[in-house]
């Protein structure tokens, strides 16, 4: 399974490389949902982080003939969400209510960063895993753990019966 993936990793550099632009759109698919939750625990805006998360990836297709593999791109990608994401906490710090409020955010950020990191990735892995569930079974996982649905709320929105859910 492994080299499954590290093959189908090395074929889709090789596209992006090359200015595919189908390899590009499933490296963005495959990394940008995670990147925009990793931007928004360090910013707590949902658009800012949405933004900055494509700027990144605009970053890179511009350069992307310097990415041989896959988790230097990721880590490249992370590394340019954070520093965005701290620069926009910087620079926006009057508007973001307060110095002090704003100091002890980027601080508390930065401290948790491995911890955003992580749930980034965790959260990436799970809705690789998701996507191979049937549709209704993944409707249905994602209704419970990523909207905080109870079964019975699902049950009802998708007319099942909750033992079925």
């Amino acid at each position: 399974m492994r080299k499954k993936i590290i093959d189908n990793e090395v074929q889709l550099m090789e596209g992006f490389r090359l200015g595919i632009e189908k390899s590009f759109s499933e490296i963005f698919n495959q990394l940008y949902p995670a990147l925009c939750l990793f931007a928004f625990r360090i910013t707590r805006d949902q658009a800012v982080s949405e933004d900055i998360s494509e700027e990144s990836f605009l970053k890179i297709w511009n350069r992307r003939e310097l990415f041989y593999q896959f988790a230097i791109l990721k880590s490249y990608l992370y590394t340019t969400v954070r520093n965005e994401c701290f620069r926009y906490l910087k620079t926006n710090k009057e508007i973001l209510s307060g110095k002090n409020e704003i100091t002890s955010h980027c601080y508390a950020a930065q401290r948790s960063i491995l911890e955003a990191t992580i749930e980034a990735e965790f959260s990436r892995e799970i809705n690789a895993l998701l996507e191979n569930l049937p549709t209704q079974s993944r409707k249905i996982m994602k209704m419970i753990f990523f909207e905080g649905k109870k079964t019975r709320q699902v049950a009802t929105e998708l007319g099942l019966s909750p033992s079925t859910v």
